[in-house]
């Protein structure tokens, strides 16, 4: 068939099926939404804490760019310089790693690693260093910036044996080729160079896709000399121009030492989709095992399929399918790798944490791989997530969680072992080749989870769970079976009753999207309504007035 009449073809039967979809044209203030020009109250977004929409929030972020209490206005100039950034221009490990990323990172590792250092910090209490940076990047021309390590392009040597992102990797042939190192021999002085800071030594970049400067900092002579990994280093610059990764793989050594192979570390991605599928088809191999519930996110399904694995599923939260799958096949593979949400995005329900914490310690060779993106910022203790709130952290070999939920911001980050770390950044393909995002979407982040700890957002998170548990309470006393958590399916038997739920609930003022097939299996339509800090304890009560009326169009608890 030809390609525009498939296409058309395939069209007419989602059309036909029920399954066809059309977005709504959507405006939002906070707590106030237009759909199609109707005011609705939204159960539609995964914005939880009511962060990505609230105008005052995003004016406290702006206004941090101005306070200059207790730092000199060096520091308000240095924290704009280093984020305010629209776009980035290459991938974080062609173009480096803009300071924003480690900053995130290492705030995110330090939390979850029980330290409240925090890297961010280091130029904040150190002022003068943060001037010196500030007059160098600022300077009018290259000989007035003060004294810093520079040399010239065609002397530069390249230290190879603190960028693991170009050696030893087996096959890293074409990354050593689009090294920054590897184009040394341009010319110095050309104009307009793009100065940028890196572990405090002044450099030109050479791999912005901006700028063919090449100038670098004279690199340390020996692994004595490198940074070595810590969560409060002063050494740390910020760059200018180009987008993230390479330069933060300098921080920890090649070989580290024992004590420091299994320090966590975070590592940020553009997405969670990204980073479940780049993480899970770039670590497991044909030796490794993946047992993955069978109800969890695309991202991890696609991760799945893409690893040269063996991968099984097991029946959703069935212990002890999982069980048996373990039993039959451990001996039989180097990793066995049990992966699955912490929240289930669809059906709302917690995963087994603490069981499948107990398989592993009953066996040898278990990892654990969570995706904790719906707890994080809401559930656990300061908001950092189920697998806190279950107190299994420590257990969980791979955690990811997803930054553009309760966070409001963009983005994902891992949890996971140093050196795990370091293999990603070397070996993982959607990493190395996508464009970061821009520096200002990563120091939002920062900022926000920044903020977790505090009673405002305490606050956030106790009025979710009560409106949450407000609304079971009354789901069950009408026979619908409730969630574990602020998402809250409304099952119907086909995408037809699902179509003319939404419909209904939208003539009454409710945003709820309909999710069918292919997003679930065929006879698991539903509606999916995501309770957060925009929905008043009034709009809840309306809420339950509507599913009460229109009761007919979803399954009850025996059903």
């Amino acid at each position: 068939m030809p390609f525009y009449d498939r296409i058309h073809a395939q069209l007419q039967k989602c059309r036909k099926e029920g399954y066809y979809r059309e977005l709504p044209l959507v405006t939002f203030n906070q707590d106030r939404i237009l759909v199609d020009s109707d005011p609705c109250i939204d159960l539609s977004s995964n914005d939880y804490l009511g962060i990505a929409r609230d105008p005052d929030f995003f004016r406290t972020f702006l206004d941090t760019f101005t306070d200059t209490e207790g730092s000199g206005s060096e520091y308000a100039e240095y924290l704009l310089l280093s984020s305010v950034r629209m776009g980035s221009t290459g991938s974080r490990l062609i173009t480096g790693n803009q300071t924003p990323y480690a900053y995130c990172e290492d705030l995110l590792a330090s939390l979850y690693n029980g330290s409240v250092a925090c890297l961010c910090d280091t130029h904040k209490s150190d002022p003068a260093k943060a001037q010196q940076e500030i007059a160098y990047l600022f300077a009018d021309d290259l000989a007035s910036a003060p004294d810093m390590p520079m040399v010239e392009g065609d002397s530069f040597t390249a230290n190879t044996s603190l960028e693991p992102a170009l050696v030893s990797s087996g096959g890293s042939g074409d990354l050593a080729s689009h090294a920054p190192h590897g184009a040394h021999t341009q010319h110095a002085h050309q104009p307009q160079h793009t100065r940028l800071m890196h572990h405090g030594a002044g450099k030109v970049s050479a791999s912005s896709p901006q700028q063919q400067g090449r100038w670098r900092g004279e690199p340390a002579n020996t692994a004595e000399d490198a940074p070595q990994p810590t969560l409060t280093t002063s050494q740390s610059g910020f760059s200018g121009g180009a987008a993230s990764g390479e330069a933060r793989g300098l921080e920890v050594p090649l070989a580290p030492e024992p004590e420091l192979r299994h320090m966590r570390k975070c590592l940020y991605f553009n997405s969670g989709y990204e980073a479940n599928v780049g993480v899970i088809s770039t670590l497991f191999s044909k030796h490794d095992l993946l047992l993955v519930d069978r109800l969890s996110h695309a991202s991890l399904i696609d991760g799945m399929m893409q690893s040269k694995a063996k991968a099984l599923r097991y029946a959703h939260n069935d212990m002890g399918h999982l069980e048996a799958l373990i039993e039959k096949n451990y001996k039989h593979y180097d990793n066995v790798v049990i992966i699955t949400e912490a929240i289930f995005s669809v059906d709302g329900d917690f995963a087994a944490l603490s069981e499948i914490v107990s398989l592993k310690a009953r066996y040898p060779n278990v990892l654990i791989y969570v995706d904790d993106s719906h707890g994080f910022g809401l559930y656990g203790e300061d908001g950092l997530g189920l697998c806190t709130e279950f107190n299994v952290v420590e257990h969980v070999d791979f955690l990811v969680a997803d930054l553009s939920k309760a966070i409001g911001s963009q983005g994902a980050f891992l949890l996971c072992a140093a050196e795990v770390k370091d293999y990603l950044v070397n070996f993982m393909r959607p990493l190395i080749f996508s464009t970061a995002l821009p520096p200002i979407n990563v120091t939002f982040s920062m900022y926000v989870v920044g903020l977790l700890k505090t009673s405002a957002m305490q606050n956030k998170r106790e009025y979710v769970h009560k409106i949450s548990s407000y609304l079971h309470t009354n789901l069950l006393e009408i026979g619908i079976k409730p969630s574990q958590s602020h998402i809250q399916p409304l099952l119907t038997a086909n995408s037809d009753k699902a179509l003319l739920a939404a419909r209904s609930l939208r003539r009454e003022g409710v945003l709820a999207m309909p999710l069918r097939y292919p997003t679930v299996p065929h006879k698991q339509a539903r509606l999916r309504l995501a309770l957060s800090s925009n929905v008043r304890m009034n709009d809840v009560d309306h809420i339950i007035r509507i599913i009460k009326h229109y009761r007919h169009l979803f399954e009850c608890s025996s059903d």
